[in-house]
């Protein structure tokens, strides 16, 4: 928000540089008209005119230029946005700093990240945040037409408790967060898919195994020794676990290096830290992933 201040500011500059030099192009002007009819010699008055009347043309052309294009590309954020007449009271700025709000008179707080997958349903609009109580974020708002309110959403899901969707981000009432993640973290069936690292081709589904996906998740926390291996050495991809809504979404990188494979932990720069899988494992793995 700072920036934009600056850079507003910057631009009510360049206008009072315009209406200045606009105003005394005129007053000129009007001096030029008086000097003609007294017949008085007016061409270096004439010429003083157009030149004041350039600059304030083309110091004024920048901020209107840039005024007209902020308002263009801004009008996207009313797209999704839904004036409900419900607001809750805190600010869209509060809510990302303090990642609560009341709604309903119930405490809402973010959910776990298991719960980021976007394979959801959204339900109705049911309330909007204000963006900001700073005045002057409220007046820059309204100049280059951005929409810093939010809308309140809820999303449709299996669990049967309410669950809030505000920007990327999903909540649920304080008093129910450990009762949605047992939910969906003890469902008898889930839904798998898989990509390959540069492929280029988007998921694909696949037919896993929970108590074998509960192995790779859990190497990721086991403290076992890791092995190193690179990217040139080894083929990666990614295994998906996803909820029959979509709502939660786990995953975990695994790598087929040498006919083994191995859950990785961290990769950079193409070095990869992972896990090895014992044979069985391995090769449930590679069965379901189409890899002989």
């Amino acid at each position: 928000m700072i920036g934009v201040v600056l850079f507003v500011g910057f631009l009510v500059i360049l206008c009072i540089i315009a209406g200045v030099f606009f105003i005394r192009g005129s007053v000129i002007f009007v001096i030029s008209i008086v000097n003609m009819l007294k017949g008085k010699k007016t061409k270096a008055l004439w010429i003083l005119t157009i030149i004041l009347y350039c600059i304030s043309l083309a110091a004024s052309a920048l901020p209107i230029g840039w005024l007209r294009f902020f308002r263009s590309t801004n009008q996207e954020t009313f797209d999704d946005y839904v004036n409900t007449g419900v607001y809750i009271s805190s600010t869209v700025y509060d809510i990302y700093s303090e990642g609560q709000f009341y709604y309903n008179g119930d405490l809402y707080v973010e959910v776990n990240n298991d719960l980021g997958g976007d394979q959801f349903e959204l339900g109705q609009a049911v309330a909007n945040a204000k963006g900001s109580d700073v005045f002057i974020n409220n007046v820059l708002a309204k100049i280059i037409n951005y929409n810093y309110e939010a809308t309140i959403y809820l999303v449709k899901n299996d669990s049967g408790y309410t669950i809030l969707l505000l920007g990327w981000s999903k909540y649920c009432r304080e008093v129910d967060k450990d009762k949605i993640e047992n939910y969906y973290r003890t469902l008898d069936e889930y839904k798998y898919s898989y990509y390959k690292f540069g492929s280029g081709v988007k998921d694909i589904d696949m037919d896993f195994n929970k108590e074998v996906f509960e192995i790779l998740h859990s190497k990721l926390k086991s403290g076992e020794a890791e092995v190193t291996i690179t990217d040139d050495d080894a083929v990666k991809y990614s295994i998906n676990q996803t909820s029959p809504d979509g709502l939660y979404s786990r995953s975990v990188s695994v790598l087929l290096a040498k006919d083994s494979v191995y859950v990785v932990s961290t990769s950079r720069g193409g070095i990869n830290k992972c896990y090895p899988l014992d044979e069985k494992t391995s090769d449930f793995v590679k069965l379901k992933l189409g890899v002989k």
